[in-house]
């Protein structure tokens, strides 16, 4: 099992080495530039490196590795966090958008260094932002064109909005569901607010809830009783100390388990909650598990509040669960039809999503290998390799490939 927890970091968490090294008379500017990321947040300033790379774009407009930097630093200027996409402007939507437009011009499959999101995850990000600041300020036309903009250039491909989809469609009606991360954020927002797909799904941002103009947003838009019922969520401090704790919510869920006890011992540096852990705390104890919540794949363990020991494993959501004796539900509709576009196999961020998928179904093959029931194991092999067959969705983690090889062998595949 330490070994898959290990392999679950690597998934979650995208390389942000070089893979190829850039020129020497690249190397230092771009270094100088690109260390302004990683300084402490109140200390950056993204007019420094953004001087520093649009003159190595003059000098080098071929390459790549600038145009994606100088790209992030557009968007960072733009939208330093969260708390910043009601005042997004959309020029500076569009410089960055045509930086990663290139990059995917020249180099369909970039393979240099990155930060965190490939061009074309990175392209649905920047317009995506732009529209959610469209939808809270209530213009709903420009929310599509902002969308559908995203959608043009190269953003939202159909394999990440059937991704969104797969997600929707493995939510009971009425559900609440929570996501955490630009890759499925986005897509299923689009879903949601272009397709006007599965609208019954209340989907809620992790990430976002720490902001009071989100609050703000779905206190407008969804039918969450505590944001209908607070008015005054602003007030709710950006953190609180806290200690270990049990709640009890009542359970009408389960014929034998009369509450529900969730004890959250997982504390921020064992110390805190932020705004979003209150928030979501609220949400969960006041829904009293009248509509199912169910959390996107792969969410960081501290933005759970210890709810993942009592996630029902799903293959594209996890679902929790009031009752001890978990039970999983198929979803009705499991098989990818746009794995053949091109993007897939371009696109690090799908790939990887998909070793996620890959991942889930690691964890049941070796659950059943232990068990020594070789026959349901050949079958999960079997599904696993139909809905993600290698030449369409070549895996992307080596330790994953090596760790599913191991698992065939002992299948006797």
């Amino acid at each position: 099992m330490k070994l898959l927890q290990l392999l679950l970091i690597q998934l979650i968490c995208f390389n942000m080495n070089a893979q190829t090294p850039e020129p020497p008379e690249i190397a230092d500017p771009l270094e100088r530039a690109i260390s302004e990321f990683y300084k402490p947040f109140d200390e950056q300033d993204f007019l420094k490196p953004i001087a520093i790379l649009e003159e190595l774009k003059a000098t080098y407009p071929d390459s790549t590795v600038v145009r994606y930097f100088l790209g992030y630093a557009y968007d960072r200027l733009n939208c330093k966090d969260g708390k910043s996409i009601p005042n997004i402007q959309p020029l500076l939507t569009e410089m960055a958008s045509e930086e990663f437009e290139f990059i995917i011009s020249k180099s369909p499959r970039y393979n240099q260094r990155k930060l965190f999101l490939d061009p074309y995850s990175k392209i649905a990000a920047v317009w995506g932002s732009l529209a959610l600041k469209h939808y809270y300020h209530s213009d709903l036309e420009s929310m599509a064109l902002a969308f559908n903009e995203g959608k043009t250039r190269g953003g939202f491909n159909e394999t990440a909005i059937e991704i969104g989809e797969k997600v929707l469609n493995s939510c009971t009606p009425n559900a609440i569901l929570f996501v955490s991360g630009d890759n499925f954020s986005f897509p299923i927002h689009y879903s949601q607010l272009i397709n006007n797909y599965r609208t019954d799904v209340q989907v809620i941002d992790v990430s976002l809830l720490n902001t009071n103009w989100y609050c703000t947003l779905l206190k407008s838009t969804s039918s969450i009783p505590f944001f209908k019922d607070t008015t005054h969520f602003k007030d709710i401090p950006a953190y609180v100390i806290s200690n270990k704790q049990v709640i009890k919510i009542s359970n009408k869920k389960c014929q034998t388990e009369e509450e529900f006890i969730w004890e959250i011992d997982k504390l921020r540096n064992e110390l805190y909650l932020i705004k979003g852990d209150s928030i979501l705390k609220e949400i969960v104890i006041q829904n009293e598990f009248q509509r199912d919540i169910y959390f996107t794949k792969g969410q960081n363990s501290n933005d759970l509040l210890s709810l993942d020991k009592h996630f029902s494993n799903q293959l594209f959501v996890d679902q929790l669960s009031p009752c001890q004796d978990k039970t999983t539900e198929k979803p009705e509709d499991m098989q990818f039809t746009t794995l053949s576009d091109p993007v897939v196999k371009n696109s690090e961020d799908l790939l990887r999503i998909f070793d996620l998928y890959r991942y889930n179904f690691s964890l049941k093959i070796t659950d059943k290998v232990n068990a020594m029931d070789f026959e349901t194991s050949k079958q999960l092999m079997n599904e696993m390799e139909r809905l993600f067959p290698e030449e369409l969705v070549p895996i992307q983690d080596e330790y994953l490939k090596q760790y599913i090889g191991e698992l065939k062998r002992r299948v006797g595949r």
